[in-house]
């Protein structure tokens, strides 16, 4: 299955849960969330500055720290 939605090359995906949804993150500076069924992006995050190289699904840990910039979105709702 094709996914449309990024203008640059897609970097890295990161499956969550049971693989109804994933991430991509792109040269295009987005990381997107998509449905894996239909192939429809249900968001995307915006705000970063530069091409985004790696993307990843992580329990949340309100006290995490970097060795290099980073940008952290909370995910908020059902299965969150």
């Amino acid at each position: 299955k094709t996914f449309q939605g990024h203008t640059e090359s897609v970097r890295s995906l990161a499956v969550i849960g049971a693989g109804e949804t994933f991430l991509s993150c792109s040269d295009d500076k987005k990381v997107k969330l998509w449905e894996a069924s239909s192939g429809k992006c249900l968001t995307s995050f915006l705000g970063h500055g530069d091409a985004i190289n790696e993307v990843a699904v992580l329990p949340f840990q309100p006290r995490w720290k970097f060795d290099v910039p980073a940008r952290v979105f909370r995910a908020v709702g059902a299965g969150a």
